[in-house]
């Protein structure tokens, strides 16, 4: 039974899954979009989430909530400064997954994430 489980393992421990949602959150603010496999960009879209409305709200422990996560004060501030404001009167739903069909070499199911706006 899945009761009360919050998110998916993604074959790898704590650690080296929070590393690889950083990764990926980071190149998403820098580049705009990732292509990744399904099961990762389903957790990558509720980890950037949080990060927008963290971002939206401008104070200080969120801010340092955010710079938490991304670890570079320039990706902070490309966050707050550029992407938060469109999210403005939206509350929540700021990335989307579409699917892209599937990996040649191993037939994984690949998407893209890309800001909704």
């Amino acid at each position: 039974m899945k009761h009360r489980v919050d998110c998916r393992k993604l074959g790898r421990k704590t650690e080296a899954r929070i590393a690889l949602l950083r990764t990926l959150s980071k190149q998403l603010v820098i580049h705009g979009e990732v292509e990744t496999t399904l099961p990762k960009a389903k957790e990558l879209k509720r980890f950037a989430d949080k990060l927008v409305t963290h971002a939206k709200s401008k104070e200080l422990h969120d801010i340092r909530l955010v710079e938490k996560h991304l670890g570079d004060r320039e990706l902070v501030k490309k966050l707050t400064d550029e992407i938060a404001p469109r999210f403005a009167e939206v509350n929540g739903g700021y990335t989307t997954v579409l699917k892209t069909g599937f990996r040649k070499g191993d037939g994984a199911p690949t998407a893209i994430v890309r800001w909704s706006k």
